[in-house]
């Protein structure tokens, strides 16, 4: 009866050996397509999806354009402000001729 036994282990552990040695290739290549597969969906939502860093940089521009729109506005107004003393200084001068 153990000679039975020792016979059939060797021929299902080489049966085995075989299967894992057809399978082994079979198993890499899906491992690779499965990774691949998820770093091209992990790449592609990296793309769509702004990350926090690219949220601020745009934040940033836009504190800037609203900056130089206000410096502008504030320069307009200085202007405004500084023809109106002109004219006042001049009328006064044309008063006191």
């Amino acid at each position: 009866m153990t000679s039975d036994n020792q016979d059939t282990t060797p021929t299902r552990f080489s049966s085995l050996v075989d299967l894992s040695k057809d399978l082994l290739p079979v198993l890499a290549v899906i491992g690779l397509l499965i990774g691949g597969l998820f770093f091209l969906i992990n790449t592609s939502v990296a793309a769509i999806v702004p990350t926090s860093e690219s949220r601020l940089i745009d934040k940033i521009a836009d504190n800037r354009i609203e900056i130089e729109l206000l410096r502008k506005d504030m320069n307009s107004q200085f202007e405004g402000v500084n023809t109106r003393l002109d004219r006042i200084e001049q009328l006064l001068q044309n008063g006191q001729s």
